[in-house]
């Protein structure tokens, strides 16, 4: 694994399914989005929908991954709480580089 990628909460114990594509999925994420952006409100300044859920016409594992940014993702008590107390699984995390804040 990646050391700049860190695994939250270990490996989960399941079979990895792959299901032909549900329309439902971009509705999944835009739920998932209102609940982060409800937790967080100013302090995420992007929410993507991202992985195989994200891509039209594409089979993949029913799970609609998400990626979010916030300020300064080092300063984890200044939003993982909120995160967690919002029933979010959240799974993963991968800290910026330097060089890539300063070009955002």
């Amino acid at each position: 694994m990646n050391e700049d990628v860190e695994l939250i909460g270990g490996r989960e114990p399941r079979e990895i399914l792959v299901v032909p594509y549900d329309s439902s999925w971009p509705d999944r994420f835009e739920i998932e989005h209102g609940r982060i952006t409800r937790a967080l409100g100013d302090r995420v300044f992007h929410i993507d929908h991202v992985g195989s859920t994200s891509v039209p016409g594409l089979a993949a594992k029913p799970i609609v991954d998400i990626d979010l940014s916030v300020d300064d993702p080092e300063d984890e008590n200044s939003y993982v709480p909120d995160l967690l107390d919002s029933s979010l699984n959240w799974r993963r995390r991968r800290r910026r580089a330097a060089a890539e804040r300063a070009s955002a």
